[in-house]
């Protein structure tokens, strides 16, 4: 790579020559070659070390420029610097120090583009050795004529990456990059910016300097005036801007000194200031200042003025016969500044000749600081030569004197900063030595910047102390200059004091001298020279330090006695005449000032002013000033808000209405400006009030943003401003266009090439260890995914147990909490820290990703990326659908369609809000103060642009993804009662994710939730913080009300975790009200309207829909819901409530209210007995009145005056009064004490019911007596009273059975109406899927003999007792005798096996009616080992068209022809596990393995005697029949089980119907 690879290719060959010469031979010659080998070594690594590598450091100066150029002055002191320590062997052995020099301008913008080129790109813009050509004269080498000798460099002439930085030399170019050094880790050594604001270490935290900053030269003034005794200073200040540090530094010394500050208080522009604010280059200005001298009678007067005003303030001095003031300045003005003359350019100061300004400059004090130290003998640190011979050789080798000031051959001046870029070299020098030699870092931590080299670079610097050419160059902790020395230069005239042009005569004896030094660390004065001012007494010839000069200065001008006047040549009190003062040069008296004449002095007229001592007339007031007043020796300034464009003003004129002026003394009507926070629009006449965002300093100033805006421009219209929502350090504030530390574009929402954003609002190097850390991520999330798609399969097979499940649901609630976080963070607000740093981490849910460093910066392709990610994920997913069918189809396995749409369907819903979100990016726009509108996510990106249209038409694309996907739930939504209905379970498990969050009964509320996460991502969208704010709060505390309402999660703990997070969220919303900005009013006021108007209107609507129900319900207007309402005890006569509703809707399109149907809510019960209900039915079993719930029917019923008519079954009597006395008692109506029924009003009801008229119920339950009491109803109500068993006419005839030998029978418990009304109403479910269906009792009625009954197949409904009643038997053995196959179902959940006592009694007792029991209990035994079918008579009547439809399906597969299904003819020839609804994995194997079982059954067991041994085989029942006839149909209904051995609940006849419903009830959360 570099000279240190070369080098390692030699050693490497070297070694590789050692170990083979010293593997050869005997010992001997082995160690001859070793000898051999090693002087090889030294000579090679001789060699190497003659080659020394490259240190490069980059030098950016000012070579040209039009604020200074002293980069060429500079770079010569450096290189004669380098070339010493290159020399030096023990410096920096195997390096060379080398600079690549680049011309900066003084010019900030140029300099940070160098720097970032050179440390992004390493390209290099090396400025040119000379010679250069003043082509224009203007004694400044400019850009365009020196640009022809640069140079572009690249890696390969700079070698290696640079370590450091010379520069740069400018003040305001080391301001602009000392932060942007630090942020890349460079360090940064300026030998010329010398701004006392740069020792401000908060703000410029590592920079270094060689050059004595502009204050140090201010300690010399007070100790020079400390040592002549004065006490009372006058300053003259320029611009605080530009002076604010020197000025600070002034007050602070003056307090320190005790020398007091004198003139007007200027603590407005600094603190504790005092004096006189020269603030342009005029005369007047001058002039105004000098008489504040005057008055203030103080005769030490400071400058902090640049050269041209400067020379203005001497001519006023001398205008004003002001000679004998001592003036001290500092280094802003260079020596001689006083023989410039331009002054003589400006009207009315032509006459301040050379020799005038001599004459004022006279005893003049000017400090500076050193750059060549006075003893010139001292060895310097790094190099060889004294400083002398440095010095020397500095001047010598660019041909001119040493010491002197002069322009080179080249075109550039000579000056003494060229020291200062020496020390920087050899501070560079030191600490290299330090940190590669000494402490032996690694090169390539300097070249790379590590943090740890940069510590090295700048704890080295900070401890700095060296012998230099300024002296010794130390610098303390925390400083970032050295502690400089100073010198004192005087300016005399001849060997003797004067005063005044006339005595001192011409200017041409003006020397400039040394007068006096101050060490660093001196307190005291080093004189070298006498000094001397105006008078004789006043000369001064110290040696050595001093610390006091004797006598005093005069520092101050007496006051005389009433008229007399003093005379600063004679220093006495002397009289003249009235208008006259004494004038010892011509030994007159002159006229003073405001008279005019020779031998007599006459006042000045107004509008006329003299301000020369024996002016020989007046002159006009100038524009900008008037004279209303005889005898004035001034115009007076016109006033702040006034001017006047004419001479000899006598008056001022007010600026027009909203202006005024900066100040006072203007002359022209363009001079009145708008004041402090206002503006004036170009081409505009009008003042405009400074808006939001901005700053306005007034007086022609322009607008300057504050910080957190951007300002865009300034036209007739106004101030357009962008503010930076997102963060507000982007925006520093400033003028047009003003970003961050390396930001551009709108609102400086991007960072420029090659950075990301960083802290604070700035822009860094891109960290390209990052990169590693995308590929990780892009791992994890494909890992992800397939973890998704394997759930989604494994899913299929056997479903999610009950702890997946809760896994599951709550990685979905943390999900959608982290993506509301992430939209929360999208608000349009600044959120402070923590809290954004939080927001910030989980923005990437929002596809968010930071793609600063992978090259596009475009809003429309960054989106376009963005909106890429999805189809990549759906991509990734079908990819791996193909690679698992590929699996399965190797493996001769078929995969489902579901296995592709599940994890699909999963991901869409878990990150429903971050796929909207994103989508919805382009629509969500923010309005700025300019009225312009920018994308929220994209600050750069303008709204409503060609741009954003491709932006918005891609976004309207991508949404059709999630209306799509809402659109497929709602289909999934509606089809799913169908879908169940029709058993299709496939349709469940394809679309799982939609059930598998909520209860099947509340399955809408996911559709719920896919709308509030639309909400929750529409939010951005919307301009107004506050509304967004309110929408947010309202969408998570409605959610959290119907969470609590309804618990639609199917885990209560994700019901309770729900409505915590929700009410958690509401209240975050609360609280971020109080980081909201001041909004708007007008916004405020239209959003409380807006709530104000929705709130009232749902109210009024509220109460006018009250009063309809109210009027409705008291005039009966309204058709109630429910024509009946079935009142039931459920136990006694549920199935016989289910066939009358059955009945009646066959009759009519009346609805009828079943609780198992049509209640939702048990609390609302009562409520829909009280206003839906036209009629109740109270089916009144025995039990009826021990139910509370139904009493509590009947009370509602007699208060709300509901018709009711009472059906009275066999076993029910009326209460009597007794019985209803003692109901308290018996029954518990805790339950309906909580609802507001008490005792008394149950009572009361009773009473009222026992009095009703009712139906009798049909003492033999067929279809045709139970239609006929059903047809009583209608009529019985419109009737408004019934009796008992009052008869009716047959609406229709009663259903007649079928005949022939396929006809399918139901037998049931002929002794239970409730088993009989089960039989009935499958009957009823059936009978249109299944041809020759009918019911076994009437059929044998019908039948001639029993003998000649002949049917296909029995469905035998077995209920509690059915085993005690001789036609359920009957029916058994007349199906033995049929050899029908018997199909059991089970309607009752207490049904239960007989015990074998139970058994003994029926054989007895049956044994004398000709039962065959032992062929029975054969049959009975085989049927109940094998599968039986559920019939819920008190499920809802989904459920019972469900099982209605498998048990006709089963009864359709026993009387299929034979082959049909399979196995050759045999029914149970094919028994796969397939899945069946509400049955997992381990039912679904004890469903094959019962039926498996059942086909080893001993079918030969027929003896007596087994049915005595009780239930060691199991229950069985004892008759006598033909065996063969048992034989057939203990076949037929082996192979029913077999056939179809899905679809049912397990039954053997050792386990109870209880415990295998208890096993389903926990089969893997799985429901039909």
């Amino acid at each position: 790579k570099h000279s240190s690879t070369r080098r390692g290719l030699r050693c490497a060959f070297v070694s590789r020559c050692a170990r083979a010469c010293c593997g050869m031979g005997p010992l001997r010659q082995r160690l001859l070659a070793l000898w051999g080998c090693c002087c090889l070594c030294y000579s090679c690594c001789r060699g190497v070390a003659a080659a020394p590598q490259d240190l490069w450091i980059i030098g950016i100066l000012p070579f040209t420029g039009f604020d200074w150029d002293g980069g060429s002055t500079i770079r010569f002191g450096t290189e004669i610097m380098l070339a010493e320590i290159n020399a030096n062997p023990g410096l920096l052995p195997g390096y060379r120090l080398r600079v690549v020099w680049q011309d900066g301008r003084c010019n900030p913008d140029v300099v940070q583009d160098l720097l970032l080129q050179n440390l992004h790109d390493r390209i290099y813009y090396k400025f040119g050795d000379g010679p250069y050509t003043d082509l224009d004269g203007d004694g400044l080498i400019s850009t365009l004529e020196s640009l022809p000798l640069q140079e572009l460099l690249n890696a390969s002439q700079v070698t290696s990456p640079p370590i450091a930085m010379i520069g740069a030399g400018c003040s305001v170019e080391s301001m602009a990059i000392s932060n942007f050094a630090y942020r890349f880790r460079l360090p940064m050594i300026s030998p010329g910016s010398s701004n006392a604001a740069l020792s401000d270490r908060t703000k410029y935290p590592r920079f270094f300097r060689t050059i004595v900053p502009d204050s140090a030269y201010l300690r010399g003034w007070y100790t020079l005036l400390r040592a002549l005794s004065v006490r009372r200073f006058f300053p003259l200040v320029g611009e605080t801007s530009t002076f604010r540090a020197n000025l600070n530094k002034l007050v602070a010394l003056a307090g320190e000194f005790a020398i007091e500050l004198v003139g007007e208080d200027l603590s407005s522009e600094v603190a504790g200031l005092k004096g006189f604010q020269v603030s342009v280059d005029s005369w007047s200005g001058s002039l105004e200042a000098m008489n504040a001298v005057r008055e203030s009678r103080v005769r030490v007067v400071g400058m902090q003025l640049y050269e041209r005003r400067a020379r203005l303030v001497l001519c006023a001095a001398a205008q004003e016969n002001m000679y004998a003031l001592v003036w001290v300045t500092g280094n802003t003005i260079a020596s001689g500044f006083w023989d410039r003359g331009d002054q003589l350019a400006i009207p009315g100061v032509e006459w301040c000749t050379r020799e005038i300004m001599a004459a004022v400059v006279q005893g003049l004090i000017l400090g500076s600081v050193v750059f060549w130290r006075d003893d010139g003998d001292a060895a310097l640190s790094c190099s060889s030569l004294t400083a002398d011979q440095f010095k020397t050789k500095f001047y010598t080798d660019q041909k001119v004197p040493v010491g002197s000031d002069q322009k080179t051959e080249l075109g550039y001046l000579v000056m003494g900063e060229g020291a200062c870029g020496a020390e920087a070299a050899c501070m560079y020098a030191l600490a290299l030595h330090e940190i590669l030699v000494v402490r032996q870092m690694p090169l390539v931590e300097l070249e790379d910047r590590t943090p740890t080299a940069y510590d090295a670079f700048f704890g080295i610097m900070s401890t700095s102390d060296f012998q230099g050419l300024q002296g010794r160059m130390k610098y303390a902790a925390g400083q970032p200059e050295p502690d400089g020395s100073l010198t004192l230069h005087q300016v005399q005239i001849r060997s003797a004091p004067c005063l005044g042009h006339e005595q001192c005569g011409s200017g041409t004896d003006i020397v400039f001298k040394l007068v006096a030094t101050q060490a660093s660390d001196s307190p005291n004065l080093k004189f070298i020279d006498r000094i001397m001012f105006h008078y004789g007494d006043e000369v001064y010839e110290p040696r050595g330090v001093a610390a006091t000069l004797d006598p005093p200065l005069q520092d101050t001008f007496p006051v005389c006695g009433r008229g007399l006047t003093y005379d600063i040549f004679t220093r006495q009190c002397l009289s003249c005449p009235q208008n006259q003062r004494f004038f010892e040069a011509t030994s007159t008296c002159l006229c003073v000032a405001g008279f005019f004449g020779t031998s007599s002095c006459d006042p000045c007229q107004v509008g006329t002013y003299s301000v020369e001592l024996g002016s020989k007339e007046c002159s006009a007031c100038p524009a900008g000033t008037f004279n209303a007043l005889v005898g004035s020796s001034a115009c007076l300034r016109c006033p702040k808000g006034t001017y006047t464009d004419a001479t000899g003003a006598t008056s001022w004129t007010p600026c027009p209405t909203g202006t005024t002026t900066d100040g006072s003394g203007f002359a022209f009507a363009s001079d009145c400006q708008c004041g402090q926070g206002a503006f004036r629009p170009p081409g505009s006449e009008q003042c405009l009030n400074c808006p939001e965002g901005t700053v306005c300093e007034g007086f022609g100033a322009e607008p300057r943003a504050e910080q957190g805006y951007q300002l865009e421009s300034i036209s007739q219209a106004g101030v357009f401003l962008f503010r930076c929502f997102s963060d507000p350090k982007k925006c520093p504030g400033g003028g047009k266009g003003a970003c961050a530390e390396a930001r551009e574009g709108i609102a400086c929402g991007t960072c420029m090439r090659g950075l990301t954003p960083g802290e604070g609002g700035i822009c860094i190097p891109c960290d390209r260890s990052k990169e590693s850390l995308a590929v990780v991520f892009v791992m994890v999330a494909c890992l992800v995914l397939s973890l998704v798609y394997v759930r989604s399969h494994f899913l299929q097979k056997i479903g999610p147990t009950r702890r997946s499940l809760f896994l599951m649901l709550t990685a979905a609630q943390i999900l959608g909490i982290l993506q509301t976080f992430s939209v929360v963070h999208m608000l349009s607000m600044t959120w402070p820290e923590p809290i954004r740093s939080i927001l910030t981490a989980v923005k990437f849910l929002n596809f968010q990703l930071d793609m600063d460093c992978l090259g596009p910066k475009d809003a429309l392709t960054v989106y376009g990326l963005t909106l890429g990610i999805l189809p990549l994920v759906v991509i990734y997913v079908v990819f791996s659908h193909v690679i698992f069918c590929m699996k399965e189809w190797c493996a001769s396995r078929s995969v489902s369609m579901s296995a592709l749409v599940s994890p699909l369907g999963t991901l869409c819903a878990a990150l429903f809000i971050s796929v909207c979100t994103s989508i919805l990016t382009p629509f969500q726009c923010i309005e700025h103060p300019n009225e312009k509108w920018t994308v929220v996510k994209y600050e750069s990106q303008l709204c409503w642009t060609s741009r954003h249209d491709g932006m918005l038409a891609l976004g309207a694309v991508a949404m059709l993804f999630p209306l799509a996907f809402v659109g497929l739930v709602v289909y999934v939504l509606r089809a799913f009662p169908q879908r169940m209905a029709s058993g299709d379970t496939a349709f469940l498990t394809k679309f799982e994710f939609v059930f598998i969050r909520f209860k099947p009964e509340l399955r809408w509320t996911f559709l719920a939730y896919l709308v509030r996460s639309l909400m929750i991502s529409l939010v951005p969208a919307i301009p107004e913080v506050l509304a967004q704010i309110l929408i947010l709060y309202v969408v998570f505390q409605t959610t959290c009300g119907m969470t609590a309402m309804s618990a639609p999660w199917k885990l209560p703990w994700h019901n309770a975790l729900e409505v915590v997070t929700n009410a958690g969220l509401s209240a975050w919303m609360l609280l971020t009200m109080a980081f909201v900005p001041t909004p708007s009013q007008t916004n405020v006021v239209a959003l409380m309207l807006t709530i104000l108007g929705i709130s009232s209107g749902l109210l009024l609507l509220t109460g006018f829909y009250s009063l309809y129900l109210h009027f409705v319900s008291m005039f009966r207007l309204r058709t109630k819901h429910f024509k009946y309402f079935l009142c039931h005890h459920k136990v006694a006569s549920g199935a016989i409530a289910r066939l009358i509703k059955m009945v009646l809707a066959e009759d009519s399109l009346d609805p009828v209210f079943l609780d198992c149907d049509d209640l939702v809510d048990l609390r609302s019960l009562f409520d829909i007995v009280s206003d839906d209900v036209d009629t109740m039915v109270v089916l009144c079993s025995q039990e009826l009145l021990l139910r509370p719930w139904c009493l509590g029917e009947l009370t509602t019923a007699h208060g709300r005056r509901v018709r009711t008519v009472p059906v009275h079954f066999a076993d029910y009597s009326r209460p009597d009064d007794e019985y209803i006395r003692r109901l308290g008692h018996t029954v518990d109506l805790g339950c309906l004490t909580e609802v507001g029924i008490d005792f008394s009003q149950v009572s009361e009801a009773l009473c009222w019911f026992r009095d009703l008229a009712a139906l009798a119920f049909p003492e033999v339950l067929t279809s045709r007596s139970i239609t006929d009491m059903a047809t009583r109803l209608p009529a019985a109500v419109r009737g408004g009273g019934w009796s008992r068993g009052v008869p009716r006419a047959l609406s229709g005839a009663a259903m007649q059975p079928s005949s022939g030998g396929e006809r399918k029978l139901i037998t049931a418990d002929t002794s239970n109406p409730n088993a009989l009304a089960s039989a009935m109403i499958l009957f009823r479910l059936m009978a249109r899927d299944v041809p020759q269906l009918a019911l076994f009792h009437e059929v044998r009625e019908a039948s001639p003999r029993p003998l000649e009954l002949r049917f296909a197949a029995l469905v035998v409904v077995c209920t509690s007792g059915c085993w005690s009643d001789t036609a359920f038997l009957l029916s058994i053995q007349d199906g033995i005798a049929a050899v029908a196959p018997l199909l059991p179902v089970i309607a009752d959940d207490s049904f239960r096996m007989p015990a074998p006592e139970l058994c003994r009694e029926v054989d007895l007792r049956l044994a004398a009616e000709g039962f065959d029991m032992p062929a029975v209990q054969r049959v009975v035994k085989t049927m109940f080992q094998l599968i039986a079918l559920p019939l819920n008579v008190n499920a809802s009547f989904q459920t019972l068209e469900v099982q209605s439809r498998a048990i006709a399906t089963r009864l359709s597969k026993v009387t299929a022809p034979p082959g049909a299904l399979g196995g050759g003819g045999s029914i149970g020839g094919s028994m796969s596990p397939r899945w069946v609804p509400g049955l997992g994995m381990r039912h679904r194997k004890s469903m094959v393995a019962s039926a498996t079982s059942s086909a080893s059954l001993d079918s030969r067991s027929t003896s007596k005697e087994r049915c005595a041994e009780g239930s060691a085989e199991g229950s069985q029942y004892c008759g006598s029949r033909s065996q063969s006839s048992t034989n057939e149909v203990v076949d037929k209904q082996q192979a029913l089980g077999g056939a179809d051995a899905v679809g049912a609940t397990v039954h053997s006849c050792s386990a109870t119907t209880a415990a295998a419903f208890d096993v389903l009830e926990d089969d893997d959360n799985r429901s039909i």
